[in-house]
């Protein structure tokens, strides 16, 4: 399939040679601030769709002409990223800068640089203080996501697919919206756009994003020019940080799932070739607890099998026949990892799966990565039974990839990023001498600055993915950059190892909140406030507290219900409803509480158990025998306190009367007052101790079925 483009990019749509309609995305927009309302005009010729936001309802509409924007705020933006809501109400992001990173197809690509988060709301003063301080955390959480490395996006290619999937789709596919067709797997503004998406004409508007990596460059080589990339798209299910995030969840979807496609374009062929990384598919975790290198378990499941299953038949669909590549130890507990993984795949009994693993550790120590040729003598034949996908300029398919290596270690990186780059050295090589770009006796080291870019890119691809996962960049790429390993490369990977250690254990709780809350995993709550302003009872830049009538009820039926639920609880009205009542604590208010709270200590103690008696009774938890009562032992609400446990108190009530007396009436010396006051006050302190002692004794404890409870 040739296609013939044009450049002007304002265009909604293109075709092919043959006349298929495609969906395109207006590249540039003018967005226009109002006070009520957000309007985004498509910078094209004769534009006939204007999206126009109503920041008080959050209406979003398609407009056939250009509302009145007099006296608007004007700025240029590139693509309307989503619509999240927070705290204090939705905010629209969008791109305010990009760069470009090549072409594919000859359809430009680009790199997310900068963006703006616009909030609905004029300004925040319907928030109290705590609703201001938290709304602006989740508004740091998304910002850290959006600042992560790196988001990626095309006007006119749908960048979520592989070569593969586009070429082999059915004939309606390109007709459809882009976020429609757009693979959900990889489209991490998917949530964001649920609003624009749940509106047809809306969807035009919507941009999908992925996050992973993207490198384009072009090559000319003994006469030939050719364009080279790698295209890694990382996975929002089970996205995340590095400790947080492994293993599988229940519906197969693994943790830290990168698909990763290396392109290769002629005049007159293109091709490509697929590889896949993911956590190893059973259950496991490996949470950060200060240790430099936390334990890894096996969490106990009966369904490991199940997910197991659930991820290769995904897995299966989407790529064919799998070879698993396992690069763990296979000793101590990534061994065990390992062996989970060994034990799943025989009993599956799956004929589309191979599986190999290799002890990278232990085959590659003192830094002989050249033993990685061991590895590559096990697999090249299926490497080559699988091939790699091309298409012929007039639209042929030459040849097809059948299956893909799926390689992982423990988390997915380092011995990943090193044993996926010699498969696809493997592959351009083949593909550059079955096209004659390149000689049968030569290989890419020979040429220098082909080689150089090769291992740059690959690098980079592994840097990216780890900064994204892990938080800092890979682990022995000077391996992949050179070709060897080296000294500063350990002092680097020292570095980055201790890096890594810091922010897993004290940063990277804040940053998997932000991507679950970017990803809609969690979702920020209306509460009581928003949702009268949801449903347009009262405006945005009022609060409840604007209407006294309603304030004052609603304060005072939260209090009511406070000391009510206190008073069936614990015999007495809550404490702090002054707070709930007026908005303030008061001297009045601290008073009672004081109250209160001696109440409780008498009616708690010397009291509660009859109560307690009385609701299980009552409830039926304890049910009254006929033969109750004919002798006292036979009841059990015969049991008194022993009155000689009552001396106690009342002992030392008196000595602490006395001691109060002698306190406040002088004797006939100063010496006199205070062994009086010191005899009075030991004899208290000391009836306290043992009343203390024998407390359990002299509490009114429930004698029916609560003693149960007690027990």
């Amino acid at each position: 399939m040739t296609m013939s483009t044009t450049k002007d990019t304002s265009l909604w749509s293109w075709s092919d040679v043959n006349g298929t309609y495609y969906q395109n995305i207006v590249d540039n927009y003018i967005l226009h601030l109002l006070p009520d309302y957000i309007v985004i005009q498509p910078m094209i010729r004769d534009a006939k769709e204007f999206l126009v936001i109503d920041r008080t309802h959050e209406d979003i509409q398609i407009h056939p002409t250009l509302p009145n924007v007099d006296g608007a705020i004007r700025r240029s933006i590139h693509g309307i990223i989503g619509i999240i809501n927070l705290i204090s109400g939705p905010y629209l992001i969008v791109i305010t800068s990009k760069v470009r990173i090549g072409d594919i197809n000859a359809q430009a690509i680009y790199k997310v640089q900068t963006t703006d988060i616009i909030p609905y709301a004029r300004n925040m003063s319907h928030l109290n203080e705590y609703q201001q301080k938290y709304n602006t955390k989740y508004l740091s959480m998304i910002e850290l996501v959006l600042r992560t490395e790196a988001f990626y996006f095309s006007y006119t290619y749908d960048i979520t697919h592989t070569f593969q999937r586009l070429q082999t789709s059915p004939p309606d596919f390109h007709s459809t919206p882009f976020i429609e067709r757009a693979d959900q797997r990889f489209v991490w503004n998917r949530y964001l756009l649920t609003q624009l998406t749940s509106n047809r004409a809306a969807a035009r508007f919507a941009l999908p994003l992925i996050h992973g990596f993207v490198a384009l460059h072009t090559f000319n080589i003994n006469g030939q020019s050719f364009i080279y990339g790698v295209v890694s798209r990382r996975s929002t299910y089970r996205a995340g940080t590095r400790l947080f995030i492994r293993g599988i969840d229940d519906d197969g979807k693994v943790a830290n799932f990168v698909e990763t496609e290396q392109i290769l374009q002629l005049d007159s062929i293109a091709c490509s070739y697929v590889q896949t990384r993911g956590s190893v598919p059973c259950f496991w975790a490996q949470l950060p607890d200060l240790r430099y290198k936390p334990k890894v378990t096996v969490l106990p499941s009966n369904n490991h099998m199940t997910a197991f299953r659930q991820h290769f038949e995904e897995q299966e669909y989407y790529y064919g026949r799998q070879f698993l590549l396992s690069l763990t130890n296979h000793h101590g507990a990534e061994g065990k990892l390992n062996a989970k993984y060994r034990e799943l795949y025989e009993t599956s009994q799956n004929p589309y799966l191979k599986f190999e693993d290799f002890d990278f550790h232990k085959e590659c120590a003192g830094m002989r990565y050249d033993r990685l040729t061991i590895l590559l003598g096990r697999i090249i034949a299926d490497q080559d039974d699988y091939s790699y996908f091309s298409m012929a300029k007039d639209g042929a398919l030459q040849t097809q990839q059948t299956g893909v290596f799926r390689t992982n270690c423990v988390d997915c990186l380092d011995r990943t990023n090193v044993v996926q780059t010699l498969l696809a050295k493997r592959i351009l090589e083949q593909q550059l001498k079955h096209y004659n770009v390149i000689k049968y006796n030569e290989n890419i080291d020979t040429y220098k600055q082909l080689s150089t870019l090769f291992k740059n890119i690959w690098a980079d691809n592994a840097d990216v993915i780890s900064l994204q996962y892990a938080g800092t960049g890979a682990l022995k790429t000077d391996y992949t950059r050179t070709g060897q390993r080296s000294t500063m490369g350990l002092v680097r990977d020292g570095y980055n190892s201790c890096m890594r250690y810091v922010l897993n254990n004290f940063f990277d709780g804040f940053r998997q909140d932000g991507i679950d809350l970017f990803l809609g995993y969690y979702r920020v709550s209306l509460d009581e406030e928003q949702q009268l302003k949801h449903y347009n009872v009262i405006k945005y830049n009022e609060n409840i507290d604007t209407y006294k009538q309603l304030s004052t009820l609603f304060k005072n039926i939260w209090a009511d219900n406070a000391d009510v639920i206190s008073l069936q609880y614990a015999g007495t009205g809550a404490l702090k409803t002054d707070y709930t009542r007026t908005g303030q604590r008061s001297t009045m208010g601290l008073v009672r509480d004081g109250y209160n709270s001696c109440m409780r200590y008498v009616l708690n103690n010397f009291f509660d158990g009859f109560r307690q008696d009385g609701i299980d009774l009552f409830l039926g938890y304890y049910r009254v025998s006929l033969d109750e009562g004919r002798t006292p032992e036979s009841c059990p609400i015969s049991k008194e306190i022993s009155k000689k446990f009552l001396a106690l108190p009342v002992t030392m009530f008196l000595a602490f009367s006395m001691c109060i007396i002698n306190l406040l009436i002088p004797a006939s010396s100063f010496r006199e007052q205070i062994t009086y006051v010191l005899f009075w006050g030991a004899a208290t302190i000391s009836t306290l101790a043992i009343t203390i002692f024998w407390g359990k004794e002299l509490v009114d404890a429930p004698r029916l079925y609560s003693k149960v409870k007690r027990d």
